[in-house]
């Protein structure tokens, strides 16, 4: 088994498990070899509301477990944990949209983790923060009508794929702008009308979904994850 030279931090079992399966083999081809945490949980399957100094902890010892391997995130900038360092902040900045908002998280906490850990631990440019807009499960609206041929009604006979399009439709087909209220989050769009629980699910979970669906597609319909993919599929070893 080839050393890791790639560590991508998960914000739970969800994205741990669906990652591995959309992205393992075609960083594999790029002799990138990635490895799927979740965060405060190196050999668990529980991630979620953590504090910042275990998410520090947790970077520290792979940086140093694996020098030299590059290290970053998948976490869902809806409800990112408003106790660390800058996100309150400028979650709540008057102006300017979510997108440009969880950019500038990103930076913020990138350049905060490098001073927490040092360049002589955590080699510069070998971490960045990422975290998908709104959800996670947005990158499941790539293909509204997979999504709905893969989960069962709620309601008997109700039409998923014309549902999910038009959840889609209503944000002109940008799905990463679905949005962050507790209701509308991605995820309770999909519980409302689906058999589908975060994590939980007992017949398709965002894993095989995303497979279902396929890299090429997701990437084209959500600008903001290709552009983490592509700066992953860039990094030289």
């Amino acid at each position: 088994m080839c050393r890791p030279n790639v560590i991508i931090i998960g914000e739970g079992q969800t994205e741990h498990a669906a990652l591995d399966g959309l992205l393992s083999a075609h960083l594999w081809e790029r002799n990138l070899y990635p490895r799927f945490p979740v965060v405060g949980k190196t050999g668990g399957k529980k991630g979620g509301y953590k504090p910042f100094d275990l998410f520090v902890s947790q970077i520290r010892n792979f940086a140093c477990q694996y020098p030299g391997a590059y290290i970053s995130t998948c976490f869902d900038y809806y409800k990112l944990n408003t106790t660390w360092p800058h996100v309150a902040d400028i979650t709540n900045e008057k102006g300017g949209n979510a997108a440009a908002k969880a950019d500038k998280i990103e930076e913020a906490l990138t350049d905060r983790i490098y001073t927490e850990i040092g360049p002589d631990i955590l080699w510069k440019g070998h971490f960045f923060f990422y975290s998908q807009l709104h959800e996670f499960e947005a990158l499941l609206f790539s293909n509204p009508d997979v999504l709905g041929e893969m989960l069962d009604p709620r309601t008997p006979g109700n039409n998923l794929q014309k549902a999910f399009r038009k959840i889609n439709d209503d944000v002109g087909g940008d799905c990463e702008m679905i949005d962050d209220g507790p209701a509308t989050a991605p995820s309770k769009r999909i519980e409302e009308a689906a058999h589908y629980k975060k994590g939980k699910s007992d017949k398709a979970d965002a894993g095989p979904i995303l497979q279902e669906i396929g890299l090429p597609a997701i990437r084209q319909a959500c600008r903001r994850f290709d552009e983490w993919v592509t700066r992953l599929e860039t990094l030289t070893t």
